[in-house]
């Protein structure tokens, strides 16, 4: 399966199988590709069959499914906010390290009845640059070379946990889990 495939595949989705309202040039790999024409089917049959089914007449068991589907719903919300928490943390985590946001008061210091507002904020933000860099030197001198290693392997370690928690929960349809 190429990229074309795939490209097809997520097309139909967004369509919802009717072949017709695809691009020329999906309908034209799909005359040539077979692969592609037997996941058609596969999907028209699915419309079909969904088309045909019925709720179920137990009042009672219709509720049960609705329910446990908003119970998934909400844990699979939760479980997205996974990685915005870390990242939150991660960066308060920083903050508290560095001893706190130099020039914290920036909104005070910024006077709203002057014209001079934007040079407050201009030399605040540079404040704030010259305090990293001071920190940063003085890290330089305290952290020696192992561990610098070592927060850096931690670092993108957790990156990557970020970026595998977020790509796990991405909405993918069944039929294409099979290539």
């Amino acid at each position: 399966m190429n990229r074309d495939c795939k490209l097809l595949q997520q097309a139909l989705v967004e369509v919802a199988g009717v072949v017709d309202r695809l691009d020329d040039g999906y309908q034209e790999h799909l005359r040539s590709c077979e692969t592609c024409r037997a996941v058609v089917a596969e999907e028209l049959a699915l419309v079909r069959l969904l088309d045909e089914a019925a709720p179920p007449e137990d009042i009672a068991l219709q509720e049960q499914i609705l329910l446990t589907l908003a119970e998934r719903r909400l844990r699979r919300r939760w479980l997205a906010a996974v990685p915005v928490a870390a990242s939150l943390a991660f960066a308060f985590l920083g903050v508290t390290l560095l001893g706190g946001i130099p020039a914290g008061g920036l909104a005070a210091s910024i006077p709203a009845w002057s014209g001079g507002g934007l040079v407050a904020l201009i030399q605040s933000c540079g404040n704030f640059l010259t305090a990293l860099a001071a920190a940063g030197g003085v890290l330089a001198n305290l952290i020696t070379m192992p561990w610098s290693v070592a927060a850096a392997a931690a670092g993108l370690s957790g990156m990557a946990g970020l970026i595998f928690l977020s790509r796990r929960w991405k909405y993918r349809p069944v039929w294409s889990a099979r290539s």
